[in-house]
């Protein structure tokens, strides 16, 4: 995968953190909370897909 779609999938991640630290209605905060783990697990499998196989 691009080095690009792993940066775009940090900035998603760390936009939603952002709001979930300045949202005041804790019901919203968990929904964005439920965001933040899928755009990490995306991110993660992204970046891990990325690298080359180390043997």
């Amino acid at each position: 995968m691009e080095r690009g779609m792993a940066e775009g999938t940090e900035k998603h991640w760390r936009a939603l953190c952002a709001a979930a630290a300045q949202e005041p209605d804790s019901e919203k905060v968990a929904s964005l909370v439920d965001q933040i783990l899928e755009a990490l697990d995306e991110h993660r499998e992204i970046i891990h897909t990325d690298r080359p196989s180390q043997s």
